[in-house]
């Protein structure tokens, strides 16, 4: 028996080690530092049986403000589409998904366009509802929570190269991240349009596990999602390490008695 637990053992000694080598070479140094709030990290459901608390990032995707993932950037990241012969192309693959980078700015011009666009969105659906349209209405109040309390860090941009796209966007409020690409071919709107690709991309690490002191902090003083307000409860200092995987240096509560941001 002793023969056959020991290899078991070493393997998870090894590659427990490997794993925190990993870390502590990640974290030597920063490529990048933000200031975020609960609003971009929030906490992922708790368990009495799990000691850890782990943070969940959100973003705004391309295709919810400004589709730049289009077929010229997805060819760019290596994704090649085939359509099928003899079958329909909705669904045809693209390829397996690809590794990337991601560009994401936080609290930017690029959230700009998001509240932009959604209050356009928001104030049409508002002019064509009517008393006996509750769809509508409720779709309307989806996109003013989405402006009040939605993610301020949007995707703007991606590469298979993390230093030429820092290059292109040197703004402090930009990190940079590993991510996967996935592409497909799809039929636009209007029955004669030939298809399409598209895609989507989105960061590889979107769970951070936090340190013994956050997570205690955490079920102390969270009990519910928001304030009645909608405004965070805490910041959060999100660090991205020299090979891009991000980790919470620290958390901070927010004052209630400060106005919502």
């Amino acid at each position: 028996m002793r023969r056959r637990v020991l290899p078991l053992v070493a393997v998870v000694i090894v590659t427990n080690a490997a794993m925190l080598a990993f870390a502590w070479a990640n974290r030597t140094s920063t490529t990048s530092a933000l200031r975020v709030t609960e609003r971009e990290l929030y906490p992922d459901l708790m368990s009495d049986r799990d000691s850890s608390v782990r943070l969940r990032l959100r973003h705004v995707r391309p295709a919810e403000y400004r589709d730049w993932l289009d077929a010229a950037k997805l060819t760019s990241l290596g994704l090649t589409c085939r359509s099928r012969t003899g079958g329909p192309p909705i669904g045809a693959g693209c390829g397996l998904p690809r590794r990337a980078f991601v560009a994401l700015e936080f609290d930017g011009p690029a959230w700009q366009e998001v509240i932009a666009r959604r209050t356009e969105e928001r104030d049409a659906l508002l002019r064509k509802s009517s008393d006996t349209n509750s769809y509508d209405r409720s779709a309307a109040r989806q996109l003013d929570d989405l402006i009040r309390v939605g993610t301020r860090l949007v995707a703007i941009d991606a590469s298979l190269d993390a230093a030429a796209l820092r290059q292109a966007h040197p703004d402090e409020r930009v990190i940079i991240l590993p991510a996967i690409v996935r592409a497909w071919l799809a039929i636009p709107p209007g029955a004669a349009s030939p298809p399409v690709m598209a895609g989507t991309i989105d960061p590889v690490t979107t769970a951070i596990v936090l340190s013994v002191g956050g997570a205690q902090w955490f079920r102390t003083n969270l009990a519910s999602r928001y304030r009645g307000d909608g405004s965070p409860r805490y910041s959060v200092d999100l660090v991205v390490g020299r090979r891009y995987e991000p980790w919470v240096r620290s958390v901070q509560p927010i004052d209630s008695r400060e106005p919502a941001r």
